[in-house]
């Protein structure tokens, strides 16, 4: 009874954080192109990736988790819905991965070659990346199920799993037998390189922020102003990154130590996928207060003013009041202007 009640209460969490993440990546899709943020480079990267957690916290509100929602229903595990959804979740899933590598790149180029990021990264050159993952990622997917040439994953029968189980061993329409893992072959190099780049590429960033730091510690030079304003942006990046490299981590131990029949390890890992699909929306909207603004003013359909900028540059006023000066930041400049005061 204990157990079954278990079930029930993750159940609801589940579905919970599934519909809170599908919501808030809709919403900050929506937000991305109402205010033009897709100019930004970040932003592209940030946008697509959305549409793929869009479609994860779908895909699991509604199929994989939890099988509670399947018993007793008999699936064949060839039924054409199940290929299609795995199909989706194939595509979404590798571009997960291009698109936490493509963040980890940008980061480590906007932070190790500030001078010449607007050199290496534009916003046409990241959307035809973007477009060029979709398409092959794409591709592999409806290649593998169209032919079903790849293992079917379905959830597991029984009530308390709370996960999905890849099948082995199959027949498809034709007759064939299929025994080999296909999706070991097409997806798992991807995750390994991912994870690689990763554990790479985020130290070298954070400690030539942290470098940085320490030139910067008077915080008053246009260093320190770049300073931080990379550190708020590597911020929103590095938690999203953090999450995603937890959840990577907790699924190869569980499987190389072959802890899949564990109940608490399952839902563990069951929450902590979700977590990883919901909670982008949530870090940039946390740590971004102009895409806060505009966030609760697409959520609140412009019920919610966006608050106008103040003039008075309030990162600036500590070293403009030791200087004796007001620092004003232009209505139509970027440039901070210095006024003495009398």
């Amino acid at each position: 009874m204990l157990a079954v009640t278990l079930a029930w209460i993750v159940f609801v969490l589940v579905e919970f954080l599934g519909i809170v993440g599908f919501l808030t990546n809709v919403f900050l899709i929506i937000t991305i192109v109402r205010w033009k943020h897709y100019r930004f480079p970040s932003f592209l990267i940030i946008g697509s990736l959305a549409v793929a957690d869009t479609y994860h916290c779908l895909h699991t509100s509604t199929y994989f988790y939890p099988p509670i929602v399947n018993l007793g229903t008999g699936s064949d595990p060839l039924l054409g819905w199940i290929l299609v959804m795995n199909a989706l979740d194939w595509t979404a899933w590798g571009i997960t991965l291009t698109h936490m590598i493509g963040l980890s790149f940008d980061r480590f180029l906007a932070i190790v070659k500030y001078n010449h990021y607007k050199l290496y990264v534009t916003s046409r050159r990241v959307a035809l990346l973007i477009a060029a993952a979709w398409a092959i990622e794409g591709t592999l997917a409806l290649v593998l199920a169209s032919t079903q040439s790849c293992c079917p994953m379905v959830p597991k029968p029984d009530l308390l799993s709370f996960d999905f189980i890849k099948i082995d061993r199959w027949t498809n329409k034709t007759g064939i037998v299929h025994t080999v893992n296909w999706y070991s072959y097409v997806y798992m190099p991807q995750e390994v390189i991912a994870m690689f780049l990763l554990l790479v590429l985020n130290p070298i960033s954070v400690l030539t922020l942290y470098r940085r730091s320490k030139k910067a510690a008077g915080l008053c030079s246009s260093s320190g102003r770049r300073f931080r304003r990379d550190l708020r942006v590597y911020l929103q990046i590095g938690v999203v990154i953090a999450v995603f490299f937890a959840y990577m981590t907790a699924y190869y131990l569980t499987i190389n130590l072959k802890l899949t029949n564990r109940l608490g390890v399952t839902l563990f890992n069951s929450l902590l996928y979700n977590i990883n699909n919901m909670i982008n929306p949530l870090v940039y909207v946390t740590i971004n207060k102009h895409l806060r603004a505009h966030f609760w003013n697409t959520i609140s359909f412009g019920l919610i003013p966006i608050p106008r900028r103040r003039r008075v540059d309030s990162l600036a006023s500590p070293c403009a009041s030791r200087r004796g000066t007001i620092v004003v930041r232009p209505e139509r400049s970027e440039t901070l202007t210095s006024v003495s005061s009398a």
